[in-house]
């Protein structure tokens, strides 16, 4: 047990107070970043579905308005529903894979937070035990 105290006095004699502070800083930093780029994966997300639901939206008018026609112009309008409905199909699939990417990047960053924090009450620790 005194071997035990002896080599923790040790270890934590060795550490540097500085360290902690820059260890801190960079901690900060990489949760800065990273809540940056979850903001910003964020409003993709919104943005890419609005796409999805203006995209849906245009298909519906462009069907709507095909059906009553019945000459020559049938074949471009059914052609351009076609676009239309593969078009919302590749959108609505980026969509759904951003907002999966933003749930774990967010879950991610909050995880990260609470290491930190953990972090922090470690060192306090540290300094009431010396």
């Amino acid at each position: 047990m005194a071997n035990e105290k002896n080599i923790k006095n040790g270890l934590l004699s060795q550490m540097n107070t500085d360290s902690a502070i820059n260890d801190q800083k960079i901690r900060q930093e990489i949760i800065s970043r990273n809540t940056a780029r979850v903001k910003r994966l964020k409003w993709i997300v919104i943005v890419s579905w609005s796409l999805v639901i203006i995209c849906f939206t245009i298909g519906a008018i462009l069907e709507l308005n095909i059906r009553g026609i019945e000459s020559d112009t049938l074949y471009m309008g059914t052609l351009l529903v076609s676009i239309s409905v593969i078009v919302s199909e590749a959108l609505f699939l980026i969509a759904i894979v951003l907002t999966i990417s933003f749930f774990i990047r967010s879950r991610s960053l909050t995880l990260q937070q609470i290491q930190n924090r953990l972090a922090g009450i470690e060192e306090q620790l540290k300094k009431l035990s010396q």
